[in-house]
């Protein structure tokens, strides 16, 4: 009767993790991607495919984010391979993280679109020459644009993501699948990534937008790489 006791009073996703033992993230808050499957959803078996753009996500900051995927041309399905999560790294540094990571994971592929956070459009007050983040990205050689949503609406982002992850695209494969090498961004959507219970008595609630904090610094560079 240990399990059976065990389970008793706690939530199915502390049942998973703790009695279970699959892969979770136990958070208090509401998961912002509850259709997430870590069985379904990571491959350790997905590889670059050969003449396919590797294309990159971007999320600024004090802890900034890139994400590395395709998109598979025969059946729209998203592969995401890689992740660079860096606290306190400033812009330049980043940049060469960027092109270091490139030449050695990626080597013989080209990149694509390198897509970023709208805000890195605004001028930089702790730069002497008042540039935007994208033009010092370009400065370091880094071709990055802003997210073609100019509005940068949380609502389409989060549903871009949402959509391949609830699509299957043959062979009861997921439109989305992650290899777990991106570490934080896997556990991003197994629950870290989340929005905050409000400090209010009676019934749950929770804020509106997802809580800022290392998880959503991959997330969002997800949504501005699939968006």
């Amino acid at each position: 009767g240990y399990y059976t006791r065990l389970k008793a009073g706690k939530s199915k996703q502390w049942i998973d993790v703790y009695v279970n033992g699959n892969y979770g993230f136990v958070q208090d808050g509401r998961p912002v991607f509850p259709e997430w499957n870590d069985q379904l959803h990571v491959s350790d078996t997905i590889k670059p495919i050969p003449g396919v753009k590797i294309n990159i996500g971007l999320d600024f900051g004090w802890s900034p984010a890139a994400i590395f995927g395709q998109r598979d041309p025969s059946n729209g399905q998203w592969r995401i391979y890689s992740e660079i999560c860096g606290e306190g790294m400033n812009l330049q540094t980043f940049a060469n993280t960027i092109k270091a990571h490139v030449a050695d994971k990626y080597r013989g592929f080209k990149v694509g679109k390198i897509t970023g956070d709208p805000y890195g459009d605004r001028r930089d007050p702790n730069d002497a020459k008042s540039r935007t983040t994208f033009q010092m990205l370009h400065a370091f050689k880094i071709n990055a644009v802003s997210s073609p949503d100019k509005s940068n609406s949380i609502t389409r982002r989060l549903e871009a993501v949402r959509q391949p992850m609830i699509r299957l695209v043959g062979n009861g494969q997921p439109g989305l699948v992650l290899h777990p090498e991106c570490r934080i961004l896997r556990k991003a959507l197994a629950g870290g990534y989340r929005y905050e219970r409000k400090k209010i008595s009676g019934d749950e609630a929770y804020k509106d937008d997802p809580k800022k904090d290392h998880f959503s610094d991959p997330a969002d560079a997800l949504q501005y790489l699939i968006l």
